[in-house]
């Protein structure tokens, strides 16, 4: 049976959604793209992808 392994997420402040995930799921930040604000966390089974909203409105 297939697994969900990745997970993408947008959001408007990475950063600070990136410390909830943190805190509350004990997830660990990979990596962060200083040129795009995305943040990578994972708990060594699943990864996250939190990525910045760049729509308007």
């Amino acid at each position: 049976m297939a697994k969900l392994r990745h997970i993408a997420i947008i959001s408007i402040d990475p950063g600070r959604l990136a410390k909830f995930y943190v805190a509350v799921f004990d997830m660990e930040v990979i990596h962060r793209s200083e040129s795009s604000g995305a943040v990578y966390l994972s708990d060594g089974t699943i990864n996250l992808a939190l990525l910045t909203n760049k729509a308007e409105g």
